[in-house]
């Protein structure tokens, strides 16, 4: 879901709000109204404790490392999403391409957040900080748009406003005579900023640029292709060539086959014909043998009936001798 990318738009709304308080200047004047010196008000980023710390252990005027007053200084304090700004998830803007003004692509619109900012006037007179208030109050009505490159690899410049919101005024002037006095004017401002989504930080090239490098693109791959193909021709003449002698000697060894097969087919040829000659002769036998059963058949029946006759006569003959026995013995 996340991937890195750094538009720095923090940094950059940062600097750009800094720049806005570099040249404020307060003068000295005499009693007659004379300007006696122009001082610019140093402006520095940090912390106002920071500031008020190094007062308080240097109250010493005479040491070289005092801080001087009047003294600016500006901190980035919070940042909070902004919803009354969102627009619709599905709504695209165009992103140009910075080079020749071609159109890039659509993208979604950007996040809108709030930079929170305070500026911090340090004074040792109340008129010091009385003119320094009064050269920034008039631009902000109460915003002030201030224009901002976002993203510089897109030329993105954004008008940003910087809404004054409150002004606050505070007197650190307590002890004696020795203690040094300073006067604390705190402006809180609200930068109404936007991010932009990552995918904007590398634009696309323009139509036409994309037309010629797909033009390209389809050259590289026709010409690949017939390179290939070229290839494939070559390997395909080699493998000819080293299959030559194996496809002369496959050949041969068909036709050897060739004649085998034709041996056969008239060696059954001519066993088919022989077949045919020896089937009338085989008819004859056939007819032969079954006459010649067919009296072998009557000769067995008439075998038996002598057989049987025989056997009678024996019966009648064993009879007899019986009669002939009993007749003799009485």
């Amino acid at each position: 879901m996340f991937e890195y990318f750094y538009n720095e738009i923090l940094r950059r709304t940062i600097i750009s709000f800094g720049t806005l308080f570099n040249n404020v200047s307060i003068k000295k004047t005499d009693s007659s109204d004379n300007v006696v010196s122009v001082v610019k008000v140093p402006l520095a980023y940090g912390p106002t404790e920071k500031f008020l710390a190094r007062i308080n252990q240097s109250p010493d005027l005479n040491k070289p490392t005092q801080i001087t007053l009047p003294r600016m200084s500006f901190e980035f304090t919070g940042l909070t999403y902004d919803p009354s700004r969102k627009v619709t998830t599905t709504q695209q803007f165009v992103v140009k391409d910075p080079d020749d003004g071609t159109e890039t692509k659509k993208s979604y619109m950007p996040v809108p957040y709030n930079m929170q900012f305070e500026l911090s006037i340090m004074t040792k007179l109340n008129d010091d900080a009385l003119q320094i208030v009064e050269q920034i109050l008039p631009y902000f009505q109460p915003a002030y748009n201030l224009s901002i490159e976002l993203v510089e690899s897109i030329k993105e410049k954004r008008d940003v406003p910087i809404v004054l919101e409150n002004i606050t005024m505070q007197d650190d002037y307590e002890g004696d005579f020795t203690s040094r006095r300073v006067l604390l004017y705190t402006l809180r401002f609200t930068a109404k900023n936007i991010f932009l989504v990552p995918h904007l930080l590398h634009p696309r090239i323009s139509s036409r640029r994309q037309e010629s490098v797909y033009l390209l693109e389809q050259i590289h791959q026709i010409l690949q292709e017939k390179l290939h193909i070229l290839l494939l021709q070559e390997q395909s003449k080699t493998t000819r060539e080293t299959l030559l002698p194996h496809c002369l000697l496959i050949s041969q060894q068909r036709q050897k086959h060739l004649k085998l097969m034709m041996q056969v087919v008239l060696q059954q040829k001519h066993m088919w014909t022989w077949m045919e000659r020896n089937s009338s002769s085989r008819l004859s036998m056939a007819t032969k043998l079954q006459s010649t059963e067919v009296k072998t058949e009557q000769l067995l029946r008439l075998t038996s009936e002598v057989l049987l006759s025989n056997l009678s006569l024996l019966q009648t003959m064993h009879l007899l001798k019986k009669e002939m026995t009993l007749d003799l013995v009485e």
